[in-house]
């Protein structure tokens, strides 16, 4: 390519760059978003609905040090939302796939970590680990759950609908639940808010395993 040809691209790229600005037509910057963790220190957070024991815990009754195990499986997620963009719902059978809000990480990942986190805070133990892992110890209890929704819904509802067991060590069924949680209703378009109602969600979520766990510790300390 001759030198005058070559600047002559370079100078038609510059003047289409500058016409895209004026006309307001370049794409907006990616955003990157993850899920937080709970906040025992913190109030409950309006965007979620909670119930009365959650509440009390997640206003800053912190747990004393306990020595419990638990191994959580692969969290298995939808196809559709398994995906680097954020996923919102804008009818009963249509999605809006944003390509410029994603998450900052795989969405399991993201969902694994964030479980684990408010997991060891609320259970104020540093033995919750994903399976597989190098940790070589024992659990107490296994734990796996499967995603069925988790999105803001077309009525600006933010839902989480799953399936979730608990199992002994050698895999035997201990107990199963479907859960659907509706939190704060959000805009379409307002991610941040999206995110963290997800995030108060998720919280919520891990509440209620808490809760389970220890009825069943309950119930099988001998007599």
């Amino acid at each position: 390519m001759k030198w005058h040809t070559a600047i002559g691209l370079v100078v038609m790229l510059l003047v289409l760059s500058g016409c895209a600005r004026m006309l307001g037509t370049v794409s907006p910057p990616t955003r990157y978003f993850v899920l937080s963790p709970i906040n025992l220190d913190s109030s409950v957070d309006d965007s979620a609905t909670i119930s009365d024991s959650s509440a009390t815990a997640a206003k800053g009754d912190i747990p004393a040090k306990t020595e419990i195990a638990l191994a959580i499986e692969p969290i298995q997620i939808p196809s559709y939302l398994d995906r680097a963009e954020i996923v919102v719902r804008t009818g009963d059978n249509e999605l809006d796939i944003d390509e410029f809000h994603k998450w900052g990480e795989s969405i399991q990942s993201n969902l694994s970590r964030a479980l684990i986190e408010n997991l060891s805070i609320l259970f104020a133990s540093d033995k919750i680990y994903l399976i597989p892992s190098k940790k070589r110890q024992d659990p107490n209890f296994r734990i796996a759950l499967r995603i069925k929704k988790f999105e803001r819904s077309h009525d600006g509802t933010t839902i989480l609908s799953l399936r979730w067991m608990l199992y002994s060590p050698e895999k035997k069924a201990l107990f199963r639940e479907n859960v659907l949680l509706t939190g704060q209703v959000v805009g379409e378009d307002d991610y941040p808010a999206i995110v963290k109602a997800m995030s108060s969600l998720w919280g919520e979520f891990s509440q209620r395993i808490v809760q389970n766990v220890q009825k069943q510790q309950t119930v099988m300390i001998p007599k």
